[in-house]
């Protein structure tokens, strides 16, 4: 589940600023609530410097997993809208960082696990109309990442340190569901599927 909130035109025209807090719900896993901010400040007509901060965290009576980091991209944009687009192409390039922690009273007071990783990714999104409510995107995107992991043993503690790379394919469909006065006067109800393979 996923709620937000989004703020046009706060950094001058043709900015934005939004705060999300999402729960993943899942009933055979530790629940993890996430907050992720997301500014998107214009330096050119097409072309937009993204900041993305994000926080988590997971917790139960024996686990708690702690993440954070940020993005920093630049995303050249002919959408029609930079939040729900619904035509022309978006193509971004980002840098990323994140640092985590996995603790449990299994470890007896050694700390746990804890990771840090840094990635660059690009991807490339295109959106076509389908109705005047309804549109269909296609994003193809790719990542390069080095992480490290320490993980604490009988003994002293081992440190790994590993690249890797990963490609991702993401079909996406979005449905206004109601137009015209409606949205004039309450604003944009919409409904989102997506779908995709990494």
């Amino acid at each position: 589940m996923q709620a937000g909130y989004t703020q046009y035109d706060l950094f001058g025209s043709g900015s934005y600023a939004s705060l999300t807090a999402s729960d993943n719900l899942n009933a055979f896993q530790i629940s993890v609530i996430q907050l992720t901010g997301l500014a998107g400040i214009p330096l050119a007509d097409n072309l937009t410097l993204i900041v993305s901060p994000q926080w988590s965290q997971g917790t139960t009576s024996l686990i708690t997993i702690r993440d954070w980091g940020g993005t920093l991209g630049l995303v050249y944009r002919t959408t029609d809208d930079p939040i729900i687009p619904t035509r022309g192409t978006d193509l971004e390039a980002s840098f990323s960082g994140t640092h985590g922690s996995f603790s449990s009273s299994f470890f007896q007071g050694q700390g746990g696990f804890s990771q840090d990783q840094l990635g660059l990714s690009w991807s490339a999104t295109h959106y076509w109309p389908i109705t005047r409510r309804q549109s269909l995107g296609l994003s193809l995107g790719g990542a390069a990442f080095h992480g490290s992991l320490v993980a604490p043993f009988q003994g002293p503690s081992m440190a790994l340190a590993e690249p890797g790379f990963n490609a991702d394919l993401l079909l996406l469909y979005s449905a206004s569901l109601w137009g015209g006065a409606a949205t004039r006067r309450y604003g944009d109800l919409r409904f989102e599927v997506s779908a995709g393979d990494t």
